[in-house]
């Protein structure tokens, strides 16, 4: 069980780095998504993705893959895939007017309610060194 430092901050027994707790939902994230949002304040992400865990549909997909993409106009689109290979289905796709989000392509784990980049769940998470 995680022990909390304060209401925003969390120590989590699955990493040596600290967890960070959403302000708006039950979702923890890593250090590595935190900084990805802090660059241009996006929060909105981390909404939307702690959003659909509320969803009984999305509740039955324990290790969930999200990926965000986003054009050159500043279109995104957001999708969440049971898993990381290119041949899972799709389950959600949300298409996003504009954003601010700092990078092109990224994609995040969401697996034990914590968010993380997809490359800390196979190094940290999985234990795949």
């Amino acid at each position: 069980m995680p022990h909390a430092e304060n209401d925003n901050l969390e120590e989590t027994p699955l990493f040596s780095e600290k967890c960070y707790r959403h302000r708006t939902s039950n979702v923890l994230y890593t250090e590595f998504v935190k900084s990805l949002i802090d660059v241009e304040p996006s929060d909105w992400l981390l909404d939307t993705i702690g959003n659909y865990q509320s969803n009984p549909e999305i509740q039955k997909f324990p290790h969930q893959s999200w990926s965000l993409t986003v054009d050159e106009n500043k279109r995104a689109t957001l999708v969440m895939k049971e898993d990381e290979e290119l041949d899972s289905p799709i389950i959600v796709k949300e298409e996003i007017e504009f954003t601010n989000f700092p990078v092109d392509d990224v994609t995040f784990v969401f697996t034990d309610n914590i968010l993380m980049g997809n490359l800390e769940y196979a190094l940290d998470y999985r234990g795949e060194n």
